[in-house]
């Protein structure tokens, strides 16, 4: 990361639906901890968009996001919660048919 510019990740709603990552530049600096989070879930997302909004919603993050991405959080979140809570999903896994279109990458 340039060290004269301080950023945050944000999650942007594209036109199509589907959600995009960006950066958004701030006057002031974000914990280190954070920083590197934003970085490495960043370039997952980059590597398998439809894999990173998963792991997204299986994380704990224990610093601030952006506000975008605590909407992105909470919806990953609670999509995870409620399909390991789903009454014989395992037995209806081989019948699954998994699409992304909503979370892929552009």
């Amino acid at each position: 990361m340039n060290e004269n510019i301080e950023r945050e990740l944000i999650a942007i709603i594209q036109p199509d639906g589907r959600y995009a990552l960006d950066w958004q530049y701030l006057a002031q600096g974000i914990p280190q901890a954070a920083e590197e989070w934003q970085e490495n879930f960043y370039a997952e997302y980059i590597a398998d968009g439809a894999y990173a909004w998963w792991s997204l919603g299986v994380s704990k993050i224990n610093h601030d996001l952006s506000e975008s991405m605590q909407y992105l959080y909470k919806v990953t979140a609670t999509f995870v919660k409620n399909l390991i809570r789903t009454p014989g999903l395992e037995l209806l896994r081989e019948q699954a048919v998994v699409t992304h279109l909503l979370f892929c990458a552009a």
